[in-house]
Parts: structure tokens; C-alpha cells; sequence
């Protein structure tokens, strides 16, 4: 293995390769022509790049750099520098960069807005408490996992095919703007909710030890691998065909976790029934809910709620939400609903509350309403 080497003397090179060896140190301070530099894996505890600006390609990983300057390498479009020390790293005169790889340092903070051209962002392993990516609208592959991500924004990366933030602190992610999405490798965050509905490229899907209580897969039609284990309270994963599923998929679940024929109800009209329950992705017309709060603490404003006869020992509260809530008698005209329909108060306040700011579309409709305390109705 080298430990030393002299190329000073070698100013018509325009590519050096010395990866793999045991050099503590390198002048290519007369190598002004070079286009690629790659020394990964050597000792080196600086590397001055200052007058290579033709450089391209620099790769120094797994070196025990504690900074690097490249500011001066305008034309650089690959630049690989992880598993160093390194604690700040500006690439902000690098505007042609398509590929930043620069894992496992010391980061706390990238800046990466002028790096439009990016389409490969690897940057896990940091330190990072936040990231903007709203302006590298190309980006195809991002690997932030292992850092201090408190939430994420994707919205804008509509190429991106696959995303790594796994370990980190998430406890929301939006995808649904990335439909080319491949790969989604969530697990370690706190999600407590994950809509891949949007990305029917899927076909790979690890979003295990996180909070998740349901999960459709029934609008992934070539997803063939997922693990969510670790997920206590998921009971049931959405998929078109449970069949081929278990025959085609590479399948992680815990004991606990079914595959479930269909896909999650989304409403706008939910229902509920004294026979239906209130697990995730319930409150359609087969699979309604059992109680009326938690229907409405489901739905979203302007949806509607039908309520099935029978009696509902409960204390409702519209909670700010500006929906309807009826009994049969709202669609089906049926006025034997109204004494059919029973919401029971317990004694315990009002039976239901009306109070947060609903506005005038919001309807309580065909019930009878019985022990409520104070009022059956209260407005505050």
C-alpha cells in the first residue's frame, strides 16, 4: 500500500486514482488539468483541491478529513466525502452538482437550495435537525436517514424514486405528491400515519417501529416487499388480492398484523352501527363504526356521518368540525329513524356539543336524544 506519492511533477493529468492505500497526505496543488480525484479510503487529514477547478469528480470518503473546501471546483458534478469528520460542508458555488454524497461526518446544516441540478442527495448519518429540499426538484434519490429530522418536505421532489429517512424523529411524512416513488424506507421515526395511496410505483416498503394503527396497500400494484414490524397497534394491512400477496410479496409483519381484503374507506359518507367496531380504516357502509366519536374524529369537515338505529350511550362532540350527522331518516326518509336512533347521555353533561366553531353547514338531524345533563344540546 502507498504511503506516499509525488505528482507534482505530472501536470497533463486529467484523472488520478489512489483509493485503498495509506496516504496521510496530497499535493495536486500542479495538477491543474485533473477532472476526477478519487483517493477514497486513505489517512489523509487535509486535502487542499483549491487550484484542481476542473475537477468533475472528487472522491475522498473514508478519510479522516475534518474539513473541505470547494469552492473553487465550479465544474464539480459528483462530489463523494462521507464517512470523514467533517462539520461544515458549503457547496453553494457548486451549482452544477448532481450528485452530493457526503454521509457519517459531523454536519449539522446543509445548505443545498442553489444545487438544483441535484438528482442523488446522500446525506445520512449527520447531525441534521432540518433539511429544505423544495428547490432540488429533480432529485430521484435522497438517503437522510439517521439524523435529527423533525419533519420533512417532499412535496416538490415529484421525481423522486427513492427516499431513505429512517432513525430519524418524523412523526408525519407526505409522499403523495411522489408517484415515481420506488422505495420508501420510513422505520425508526414516530409516523403515526402513512398514505401510500399516491405512489403506485411502490415496490419496496419498510416502515416498521413506528406508531401506525392501519395501512392500505390495495393502490401498490407492484409492490412486492414490506416490513412493518414493530408497529403495536397495526392490526391490518389493505391489499387487492390477500392470496397473491402471501404468494408474490416478501412479507415482514408481526403476529399481531392480518392482511385485509379491500382498501381503507375514506368517506365523504361514514357510517356507524351498534355491530360495526371502531378498528382503522372502518366507517363504510359494511364496515361502519361503533360509536359516533370516533366517526367524527375520522372524518373531515363537510363529510357526512349516518347513523344505523339503535342506542349509543355517549357524549358527542362535534369538535370544530363542520359536518353533517344524521340517522337514517336523512337519506331514507325513514321517520320511524328518529325514535329508532338513540343517542343516551349517561347523565354525564351534554349529550352532544356544538361548540368550537362549526359554521352553518354543520347539521344534527333525525335522532332522539335522552339523559343529557344540564342541556341535550350544548352551545357554548
Amino acid at each position: 500500500d502507498l504511503t506516499a506519492l509525488d505528482v507534482s511533477a505530472n501536470t497533463a493529468l486529467t484523472s488520478l486514482y489512489g483509493g485503498n492505500n495509506d496516504l496521510t497526505a496530497l499535493d495536486v496543488s500542479n495538477n491543474t488539468a485533473l477532472t476526477v480525484l478519487s483517493f477514497g479510503n486513505n489517512d489523509l487529514t487535509a486535502l487542499d483541491v483549491s487550484a484542481n477547478t476542473a475537477l468533475t469528480l472528487l472522491s475522498c470518503s473514508q478519510n479522516q478529513l475534518d474539513s473541505l473546501d470547494v469552492s473553487a471546483n465550479t465544474a464539480l458534478t459528483h462530489l463523494y466525502c462521507g464517512y470523514n469528520q467533517i462539520t461544515s460542508l458549503d457547496v453553494s458555488s457548486n451549482t452544477v452538482l448532481g450528485g452530493l454524497f457526503c454521509s457519517w461526518n459531523q454536519i449539522t446544516s446543509l445548505d443545498v437550495s442553489i444545487n438544483t441540478a441535484l438528482t442523488q442527495l446522500y446525506c445520512n448519518g449527520n447531525g441534521l435537525t432540518a433539511l429544505e429540499v423544495s428547490s432540488n426538484t429533480v432529485l430521484e434519490g435522497m438517503l437522510c436517514a439517521n439524523n435529527e429530522l423533525t419533519s420533512l418536505d417532499v412535496s416538490n421532489n415529484t421525481a423522486l424514486e427513492n427516499l431513505q429517512c429512517y432513525n430519524n424523529p418524523l412523526d408525519s411524512l407526505d409522499v403523495s405528491n411522489n408517484t415515481v416513488l420506488e422505495i420508501l424506507h420510513c422505520y425508526g421515526n414516530q409516523l403515526t400515519s402513512l398514505d401510500v395511496t399516491s405512489n403506485t410505483a411502490l415496490t419496496q416498503l419498510n416502515c416498521n417501529s413506528n406508531q401506525l394503527s392501519v395501512l392500505d396497500l390495495s393502490y401498490n400494484p407492484v409492490v412486492n416487499n414490506i416490513n412493518t414490524t414493530n408497529n403495536d397497534s397495526l392490526s391490518c394491512i389493505y391489499v387487492l388480492d390477500i392470496e397473491y400477496a402471501q404468494a408474490n410479496w416478501t412479507i415482514n409483519i408481526d403476529e399481531w398484523t392480518s392482511l385485509c381484503q379491500g382498501n381503507v374507506f375514506s368517506g365523504p359518507i361514514w357510517h356507524v352501527s351498534t355491530l360495526g367496531s371502531d378498528s382503522p380504516g372502518g366507517g363504510s357502509d359494511e364496515n361502519p363504526f361503533a360509536t359516533i366519536q370516533h366517526a367524527i374524529a375520522s372524518v373531515d369537515t363537510g363529510d357526512t356521518i349516518i347513523v344505523h338505529p339503535g342506542t349509543y350511550v355517549e357524549n358527542v362532540d362535534f369538535g370544530g368540525k363542520s359536518i353533517v350527522l344524521g340517522s337514517n331518516w336523512l337519506f331514507a326518509n325513514d321517520t320511524t329513524a328518529v325514535d329508532s336512533t338513540i343517542i343516551d347521555g349517561n347523565h354525564s353533561g351534554p349529550v352532544v356539543t356544538i361548540s368550537n366553531g362549526e359554521d352553518s353547514t354543520t347539521a344534527l338531524i333525525g335522532f332522539t336524544l335522552k339523559n343529557g345533563s344540564g342541556a341535550a344540546i350544548g352551545n357554548y
